[in-house]
């Protein structure tokens, strides 16, 4: 590194002629060395840091010398470059000289006081010295739906895996990287190289549901490929209908064909969530007797419960629970009637029997005629009309459950009016989602049903010389008891002692 033009001799200015006018005298011969100092940078401009100079790691240096005149002096600064995202782009190195006397002569004006090199990396590139490469990107996942038939979420069956390979057909790819994009409803699990291969894959997480993967740092060289594998779980906080993953490859090298760096797979999916739907009732047969015999009056009341459990890591709302309750039979002659609802965390009305359908609805009913019973062995709303008991669950949390009571009472009359030995009364309780909802509800919690069994006792014929038999040796049983006892003298009336002694007296 010079320190400037040499003078011309002893008499002249040192970098610069003095100024020219009568009288003026040539300056003292000056001393044999002068005092310089300077500024060496690294990459003054640069957002980051790629390199520092060994002493203290810096990217800047102050520094003094000493120049001897007529003499060139060689300074070395060693620098080493750090872990850096960016080898196409050269180091830069720059120098600031400057006098360190200011008083004394000064550098020549037309000697720049400001030098700057760039310093290039070595890239394989050929002999254009420009990197074009051919990223080619394919995946595949195991998420296999459409609209007609979504892919379906059950229990035990959450993840969702993204086999994919990375191959560069071009030129280097230096500072390779592979953006991974997903859906909010897929949580990032790991990501598995496939083989043996040298290149690796290092992931960062970004913000939102992003990860930034470095391929091959630094360079992914020419015919290189990468097979490694995604996994994904999805979330039980966040049901989207559909699961989404984009994968996009990039580099600081120019890319041939952009098209194939980016794989987007999109797919249909729907929730089964983990419930237990159960029915349990206090009451499950009941015997009816013939009008006239014991029991009297109406028959009894009991209470049938539902439970829907939640099992699984989903919280559920807007469920709804319907009761199809066989009510009336013939002529609309009630046989089992609701009394009470009783509900937490649910919100039911009841609706009673319809005479007509609905336009567009089912068939009508119509009823079993009580005759008929002795051919039926089943009352449910196919042969009955029913009450409907429709219950808007709340939410519904993991491990939570809801129960739904109700009450009912059976009319003997009716039964005692027909002809029948068995008859079952089956009551249905389902499980519901709203329409367009995500969740699809499996057999487990879609329908459950209640069993009442009602017997018809016996009629016993008793014959009428049984009857009259019976009543006589009633009546001479009883003589005989009654000649027993007066023979025992239990009929006997005893006299006290005062009557005694008042006969005496007498």
């Amino acid at each position: 590194m010079g320190g400037g033009s040499a003078p011309r001799g002893c008499s002249g200015s040192w970098g610069r002629s003095a100024p020219r006018g009568a009288g003026s005298a040539p300056w003292p011969c000056p001393n044999l060395s002068k005092g310089l100092t300077y500024n060496v940078s690294l990459e003054e401009r640069g957002g980051g840091a790629r390199a520092a100079f060994d002493s203290g790691a810096r990217r800047l240096l102050q520094r003094r010398a000493e120049l001897e005149l007529g003499r060139q002096s060689c300074l070395r600064f060693p620098f080493h470059v750090l872990d850096t995202t960016d080898y196409l782009r050269p180091l830069s190195f720059t120098v600031r000289l400057a006098l360190a006397d200011p008083e004394g002569p000064v550098l020549d004006e037309e000697s720049p006081s400001t030098v700057r090199k760039l310093i290039p990396f070595f890239k394989d590139c050929g002999e254009d010295d420009e990197c074009v490469a051919d990223l080619v990107l394919r995946a595949t996942t195991d998420i296999a739906g459409d609209g007609q038939s979504p892919h379906v979420l059950r229990k035990g069956r959450r993840k969702a895996v993204l086999d994919a390979v990375l191959e560069n057909k071009g030129e280097n790819a230096y500072n390779a990287s592979l953006l991974l994009r997903f859906s909010s409803n897929l949580l990032f699990s790991s990501l598995v190289l496939q083989d043996t291969n040298p290149v690796k894959l290092e992931c960062t997480a970004l913000g939102g549901h992003r990860r930034l993967c470095s391929v091959g740092y630094p360079v992914f060289r020419s015919m290189a490929k990468v097979s490694f594998t995604l996994e994904f779980e999805f979330s039980c906080s966040v049901l989207l209908g559909r699961a989404e993953v984009s994968l996009e490859a990039s580099s600081d090298s120019a890319e041939a064909t952009p098209q194939d760096n980016g794989v987007q797979i999109s797919a249909p999916v729907r929730y089964e969530p983990d419930l237990f739907l159960s029915s349990e009732a206090n009451l499950h047969r009941y015997e009816v007797h013939p009008l006239g015999t014991f029991p009297h009056g109406p028959g009894p009341e009991f209470k049938t419960t539902v439970k829907v459990q939640n099992l699984g890591c989903y919280p559920l709302r807007n469920l709804t629970l319907r009761l199809a309750l066989p009510a009336l039979g013939y002529r609309r002659a009630a046989f089992l009637s609701v009394t009470r609802v009783l509900a937490d965390n649910a919100t039911c009305e009841l609706h009673g029997p319809a005479e007509e359908p609905r336009g567009g609805g089912p068939a009508p009913v119509v009823p079993v005629h009580p005759e008929d019973l002795l051919r039926v062995d089943r009352l449910d709303c196919s042969n009955a009309w029913c009450q409907e008991l429709s219950c808007a669950l709340g939410r519904l949390e993991r491990g939570g459950e809801v129960s739904v009571h109700v009450l009912r009472a059976v009319h003997n009359d009716f039964f005692r009016a027909a002809k029948f030995r068995s008859v079952r009364i089956v009551s249905a309780a389902a499980l519901g989602v709203p329409g367009g909802s995500a969740l699809v509800l499996g057999e487990a919690a879609r329908r459950r049903e209640t069993v009442l069994e009602i017997i018809q006792a016996k009629r016993v014929p008793i014959s009428l010389w049984i009857l009259v038999g019976s009543i006589l040796g009633g009546l001479l049983l009883l003589a005989l008891i009654i000649f027993c006892l007066w023979r025992l003298g239990f009929f006997t009336r005893k006299k006290l002692p005062e009557e005694e002694e008042e006969k005496e007296e007498q």
